[in-house]
């Protein structure tokens, strides 16, 4: 009888931590990689850039890319400071708190 409720249990256990395996990407490289190119295709350092840096960042959170998200959000909110972009501070914020709380957002 212990030995068919340990198998259970193992059982149970491994499919709780196959199903939630599943789900830690969430976004398709494709689609960031796609991202990447708009803000190299961007000449100006202007608004969109910043928007798009915020974009970036979150999506690389989502996928568990860290320090290529943190990367991008620095860089969007040195870009904000430099062109004198009151809402890309307020963008900085919304991404890491994506970071902080993904599933809340």
């Amino acid at each position: 009888m212990k030995k068919v409720i340990i198998t259970y249990g193992l059982i149970f256990i491994l499919g709780i931590s196959y199903s939630f395996s599943q789900n830690t990407l969430l976004i398709q490289q494709q689609q960031i990689d796609s991202l990447k190119s708009l803000i190299s295709s961007q000449k100006k350092e202007n608004e969109e850039k910043v928007r798009l840096l915020n974009e970036y960042a979150r999506l690389n959170f989502f996928n568990q890319e860290y320090l290529t998200g943190f990367e991008a959000t620095i860089q969007a909110r040195d870009l904000s400071i430099k062109i004198n972009y009151a809402v890309g501070e307020i963008l900085y914020h919304q991404t890491l708190a994506t970071f902080l709380y993904p599933k809340e957002l």
